[in-house]
């Protein structure tokens, strides 16, 4: 996320403002204007240049257009017809990547003899940083710089400010902890306007970080590397900021408070179709915001839990929860908002959090803060040592992820985590494995949804079914309505075909696992059985019996059971590998307890916190993205759903023959209907079953003899 915000600004830039940016950026290149020809436009809107004290021309095109592979060779082919030039630099709004424009220039070479050259926005923020010149770029964008005054110190802003320039200035995830530390000391001397002393920048630093008095060191190493490096000059205990890194901090506070002024704008719009008192909405705006600060710091602690525990990030997860609901909460005190207008608002807002650029960066700044704290994670030690990254994904997350690939990703919780985590996880070329086992169970579920041919448009609680695939197809028949496929073509995409309804369940587990394989293995995750030695295979035994009593979990089915100790049993053997950082993608909670209490050296991460773990050290090129937040809201939102889906995945599982008379489905709604209601009002467990029973009874004509 290397100088994001300041990259976005620049790309944002019109032709003019550009322009200007553009020119500020040859100069302090120390390219000038060409002595025979000028900064004139030549006849074909170019500017010439030359590099002191050299003599070879140059040709200078600026650019806004978005199609910019078209527009540098219309300008090659022109420059080299009216000017002659035999190089163009080609400065561009756009962020072009090197391999694309190196084919382009490549063909420019050898078609035109034109060596063409680029200067993007990705170029230009880069080479504002490095020179210092960045108020520069900002003044021209219309974004004043304040002027860098000593400011009591406050630990809350300290730590906001520090966030956002882990983010603004790039948290190298291989070196995070030296780098959040240096960040820090550079926030203290910043704040305290340019100069401080030494023994100050440790105290403050410890104190905003929360470091142990062991950790007190490592800020007294960070002032020395930048002392030498030149970043920080000192003299008689006291620190001072070069000019480079001083102008850099001021530009990032100013585009910090131009960040918080669009987020407030966007806010504002949001809630004016619900408020139109601006003085009330105002105030609104303001509870909102409060909110959403809160929200960012818990979604990063959250992922730094994950990271740090595995089982703890469950209680992140629920602090999330806790948030949004106050969120949630807040808008219904307006009182002008009916239920269904606020969950989409609240998604909405859910969405702003982890999308704004404020948002990413406090987030993805507050989970390397948390991180100095932890040993590091076994997945950023991946991108340090250079080793392999292999992801298993378990059933949980193989089956929303199939359906998000082969269709599209539901607006719902599982299918846009395993999305998000699958898209991260293809970004960093990592290895993906689907356990053989966890197929065999895909399978049985897909074998198991066309049970649901009768009812899976009956019903929009169905988008909560714990069937993967039942859930998803109800989705989708939500939001497209009659354009959506039938049930029948939607599961014969993932291959299975109404006639294996009644043929023998292994005989169709089987060649459903063939077909299903094949799709798998179309989107670059092996399936792959994992052999496991018997003294491991006998440890993960031991350690998921100790889980499921610790847990209160012994009622979960033998089979899937034997599935997970296999698959624990096999990350086992893999400890001595030296060459590949393995982590298990689950949803299941016991895997995190047992990873924790084995001391295991894999990770255990749900694909919303491995999603957005990879998103923060995304390779250079690619976008954070963060989705805790937002699948956090979808999760509330569906809350009501799950409660009528579960029923009718128990009135699935009863009814063995299925629900095809339409007098049963009726029956069956209407006790859907009525259990839920009585659920919500008595606490005391009940037998759905028993219950069911006795309502068919009394509401199903008795059959003639």
């Amino acid at each position: 996320m290397r100088l994001d915000s300041l990259e976005r600004l620049v790309s944002s830039a019109d032709f003019s403002t550009f322009r200007q940016i553009a020119l500020t950026c040859l100069e302090e290149r120390g390219f000038m204007p060409s002595l025979t020809d000028g900064p004139h436009d030549g006849g074909a809107d170019f500017l010439s240049y030359v590099l002191a004290p050299g003599t070879t021309k140059f040709v200078v095109q600026i650019s806004v257009e978005k199609n910019w592979q078209s527009k540098l060779r219309k300008d090659a082919a022109k420059a080299k017809r009216k000017l002659g030039a035999e190089i163009l630099l080609f400065v561009s709004t756009r962020t072009i990547t090197q391999a694309a424009f190196q084919e382009v220039a490549d063909d420019l070479q050898r078609t035109l003899n034109v060596q063409a050259q680029k200067m993007d926005a990705k170029d230009i923020a880069s080479l504002a940083e490095r020179k210092g010149f960045t108020p520069k770029i900002l003044e021209s964008l219309g974004i004043s710089v304040p002027t860098v005054t000593p400011k009591p110190f406050e630990r809350p802003d300290l730590r906001r400010n520090l966030a956002y320039a882990c983010a603004f200035f790039g948290t190298d995830a291989q070196a995070f902890r030296a780098t959040v530390i240096e960040n820090a000391a550079i926030a203290v001397v910043f704040a305290a306007g340019g100069s401080s002393l030494r023994t100050t920048i440790a105290d403050r630093v410890s104190l905003s970080l929360g470091l142990a008095s062991s950790q007190v060191s490592q800020v007294n190493s960070a002032i020395d590397r930048m002392l030498q490096d030149g970043r920080l000059s000192g003299k008689n205990g006291i620190v001072t900021l070069d000019g480079t890194t001083k102008s850099n901090w001021a530009s990032m506070s100013a585009i910090q408070q131009k960040d918080r002024f669009d987020l407030d704008r966007q806010l504002d719009a949001l809630l004016a179709p619900h408020l139109v008192d601006a003085a009330r909405r105002k105030d609104v705006l303001g509870a909102i915001v409060e909110d959403l600060g809160a929200l960012w710091l818990d979604t990063g602690r959250a992922t730094s839990n994950a990271l740090g525990d595995a089982e703890s990030a469950w209680l992140s997860h629920d602090g999330l929860r806790s948030r949004i609901r106050h969120l949630d909460a807040l808008l219904d005190t307006l009182g002008v908002i009916d239920r269904a207008s606020r969950e989409k608002l609240l998604g909405d807002l859910s969405g702003i959090a982890a999308g704004s650029p404020l948002g990413r960066a406090l987030i993805a700044g507050e989970v390397f803060i948390n991180l100095v704290s932890l040993n590091t994670p076994h997945v950023l030690q991946a991108f340090g040592g250079g080793k392999r990254l292999v992801a298993l994904l378990d059933t949980s997350v193989a089956m929303p992820l199939l359906c998000s690939l082969l269709y599209t990703a539901a607006a719902q919780q599982f299918f846009v985590a395993a999305k998000h985590a699958y898209e991260q996880l293809v970004a960093h070329r990592a290895s993906m494995v689907l356990p053989r086992d966890y197929l065999e169970e895909v399978a049985s579920h897909l074998r198991e949804a066309y049970a649901y041919k009768e009812i899976v448009e009956l019903d929009p609680d169905l988008r909560a079914s714990q069937n993967a695939f039942v859930a998803h197809y109800a989705a989708l028949r939500a939001a497209e309505g009659e354009k959506a496929e039938s049930y029948s073509s939607y599961l014969a995409g993932l291959g299975f075909a109404e006639a294996m309804a009644n043929s023998d369940r292994d005989v169709v587990r089987d060649i459903l696992m063939n077909k299903l394989q094949r799709l798998f293995t179309g989107y670059g995750i092996e399936t792959n059985n994992l052999p496991a030695s018997a003294s491991s295979l006998k440890r993960a035994q031991e350690a998921f019996a100790f889980a499921m009593k610790e847990r209160g979990d012994e009622g979960r089915p033998p089979i899937l059971i034997r599935h997970d100790v296999v698959t624990v049993g096999w990350l086992l053997d893999r400890g001595a590998d030296a060459d590949a950082t393995y982590l298990l993608c689950t949803w299941d909670k016991l895997h995190p307890y047992v990873q924790v209490h084995e001391e295991a050296n894999w990770d255990v991460l749900d694909p919303v916190a491995l999603g957005d773990v990879l998103s923060l050290a995304a390779p250079e090129g690619e976008e954070v993205k963060i989705v805790a937040p937002t699948v956090v809201a979808l999760m509330l939102s569906v809350e009501a759903e799950q409660k009528g889906a579960a029923v009718w995945d128990d009135l699935v599982r009863i009814e063995k023959e299925g629900l095809h008379d339409a007098r049963l489905r009726h029956a069956a709604r209407e006790f859907k209907k009525d259990w839920v209601e009585r659920a919500a009002k008595e606490k005391r467990s009940r037998d759905l079953q028993k219950e069911w029973e006795a309502w068919k009874v009394a509401h199903l004509p008795k059959s003639s003899d």
